[in-house]
């Protein structure tokens, strides 16, 4: 759901606080800043694919095309996010329950 930007664009304070939360949990702690911030972006990138997987499977087969098209298209995380809402009622709840999962699936691996 990332936007055009560079790689490098900074994570969400809040999803940034989870992120971290899953790598001190796993048991990485002490590492260099640039390691650090190049693991925050690969998890962040790796949590998107997995919700992003999720959200599809509870999509209706209608309304799947169209978010591929978006997606395709390069569309943005807010239009992504306004296209999710209008389709998925209970996105949030999905979207809570799947970062519990990644959360436990990444820090059992």
């Amino acid at each position: 759901m990332a936007d055009n930007q560079d790689p490098k664009t900074l994570i969400d304070p809040g999803l940034e606080a989870f992120l971290d939360s899953c790598l001190y949990d796993k048991g990485i702690k002490d590492v260099p800043k640039a390691l650090h911030d190049q693991m925050m972006q690969d998890l962040a990138a790796r949590l998107e694919t997995w919700l992003m997987q999720s959200i599809f499977k509870k999509l209706e087969e209608k309304d799947a095309e169209p978010l591929e098209q978006l997606m395709d298209k390069g569309a943005g995380q807010a239009e992504i996010m306004e296209f999710l809402q209008s389709r998925v009622p209970n996105l949030q709840e999905i979207f809570a329950e799947e970062m519990v999962n990644f959360k436990k699936a990444y820090v059992g691996a």
